[in-house]
């Protein structure tokens, strides 16, 4: 599409002639979504685009919409999505979000949306599981919508816009769509698009946004753009103002039009504004692009957004942790002079203290990653601290609490809690491996020798290959552990070397004390 007059970007079709310098395949695919191009060169650090609040899809949007008193104290995320199916309605239709609503994918590239052959290549994967969560969580919630609001309020939400697989549509549309630093903290990145701080405060739940125009940015692990928002007056100059408008269905984004959403009801007191970020200038028709998820892996990016960087993969599989609240099997105790038998106490509560003191809370996740030499140091505390009991069960009295994570679990406790940790884990790293459809060279081979790969497969057999890879270094680190127990220093052994009774080489001076009869 030619560049309107003064634009620093233009929207690049499926149809034509493209490059992102991320996915080399997007110019033999039909089925791409567009996305942002340079229309002439721009220098580090000019702004491409910039947007004011006035045409971003977010809650004073839905509030000046037809739908803002009844979809008041519904989540924002999910207020954003019936805006966008009433937009795009024929009811809707003079809503000044229908050109872009209408505009959007009727099919994402989120697995969310992908048919049964595509999701078996994920069969296994954190992804996959997680989509059909996704749809049975989409399902419960329309259904919900429907008792409560939907079918009270039929004028608003007409059955055939408002149906269950449009809901789904809508739902997955906007996570896809929201990145920091206005995706109300959902993308875990923070900050902006590059990695770097947002120069405005930390977003919180309620402030979710849209920024149509900006959504068509493509992902990169090493974007040449960042995404920043700012009060208005601190995007900049530049004509990337002036370059939305034309292919966003006349939204009325202009250079000098600060609040012309055609009332999109906001006051427009915010800019965002996409900004060059590269070490080099951007030539003309270079695709724009911004990091997704900064500190997410490859499967959480595209489980959100469709979207994988082959140039860069970020492996690596997210482990949640729990506090053990029921107890495990039975155990011998001597009770009375009797021996009886009796499931082990979990000691949940104090556990949770301990946990909550360190900044977490009953569940922990931490991310496995296949580039790292060990686990993170504070999931082994976390584990050290859920598989705390027996004769340790000592460190969780109230005259120890205090030191327990700052100090005890940071090192190995004992050696039954060290080798529970270590089997727990080797196990369960084991189990989700054998879960992974597909094996390790078969996929590497396919993604090296097959270019007729749909850009879902291959991104399907990254995820695989990711996932595995930080399964199979984890179990190979707790095995390796295991069998190190021996040459480990416990507790108690620190605990006699602070009072001076081990030497350095680990051997009791106190039973030389003895010994040598000076007692």
């Amino acid at each position: 599409m030619p560049a309107p007059e003064n634009a620093s970007v233009v929207l690049v079709t499926a149809n034509e002639d493209r490059d992102d310098g991320t996915d080399r395949q997007r110019k033999t695919s039909s089925s791409l979504p567009p996305l942002l191009a340079t229309s002439r060169k721009l220098p580090r650090g000019s702004p491409a685009l910039s947007v004011p609040e006035a045409a971003w899809i977010d809650a004073a949007a839905v509030d000046a919409s037809p739908l803002g008193e009844a979809t008041r104290g519904l989540e924002p995320w999910l207020r954003l999505a019936l805006l966008l199916l009433y937009a795009r309605s024929p009811e809707g239709v003079s809503s000044p979000f229908s050109p872009y609503a209408s505009a959007l994918p009727a099919e994402p590239d989120a697995p969310v949306f992908w048919s049964d052959a595509e999701l078996k290549l994920l069969a296994g994967t954190q992804v996959g599981d997680a989509v059909a969560g996704y749809r049975a969580f989409f399902a419960a919630r329309y259904s919900q919508l429907e008792a409560s609001l939907f079918s009270k309020n039929r004028e608003l939400f007409p059955e055939a816009s408002f149906s269950a697989p449009a809901f789904a549509w809508a739902a997955a549309t906007v996570r896809a769509r929201l990145f920091a630093p206005l995706d109300g903290g959902a993308s875990g990145g923070g900050g902006n698009g590059s990695g770097e701080a947002s120069t405005s405060s930390s977003p919180s739940e309620e402030d979710v946004a849209i920024i149509p125009g900006i959504d068509l940015v493509s992902h990169s692990r090493s974007p040449n753009a960042s995404l920043r928002v700012s009060k208005r007056g601190g995007g900049g100059p530049g004509g990337g103002v002036g370059g939305v408008g034309g292919f966003l269905g006349g939204l009325g984004i202009g250079n000098n039009n600060e609040n012309s959403a055609n009332g999109g009801g906001n006051t427009g007191d915010r800019i965002a504004t996409l900004e060059v970020t590269s070490d080099r200038d951007l030539g003309q028709g270079e695709a724009l692009t911004i990091d997704f998820g900064p500190g997410r892996t490859d499967s959480q990016v595209l489980l959100d957004h469709g979207a994988v960087d082959p140039a860069a993969p970020r492996p690596g599989f997210v482990l949640t942790l729990a506090l053990p609240r029921e107890p495990g099997e039975e155990e011998e105790v001597q009770e009375g002079g009797e021996s009886k038998k009796r499931p082990p106490p979990t000691f949940f509560e104090d556990k949770l203290d301990i946990a909550e003191s360190a900044g977490y809370g009953p569940s922990a996740t931490f991310v496995l990653d296949p580039r790292a030499r060990a686990p993170p140091q504070e999931m082994l505390c976390y584990l050290r601290l859920m598989n705390l009991g027996g004769a340790d069960a000592f460190l969780l009295e109230p005259v120890f609490r205090g030191e327990v994570w700052s100090r005890h679990v940071q090192e190995p406790i004992s050696r039954e809690n060290e080798r529970a940790v270590c089997a727990s884990m080797a196990g369960g790293c084991a189990a989700a491996l054998a879960r992974i459809e597909g094996d390790a060279a078969g996929d590497e081979r396919e993604l090296a020798g097959n270019s007729s790969l749909s850009r879902r497969a291959a991104a399907a057999l990254r995820v695989r290959c990711g996932e595995r890879a930080a399964l199979a270094s984890a179990a190979r680190w707790f095995a390796g552990r295991e069998a190190s127990l021996d040459s480990l220093e416990y507790y108690q052994e620190r605990r006699l070397r602070g009072l001076g009774l081990l030497d350095e080489e680990g051997r009791s001076t106190y039973d030389d004390f003895f010994k040598d009869g000076i007692a």
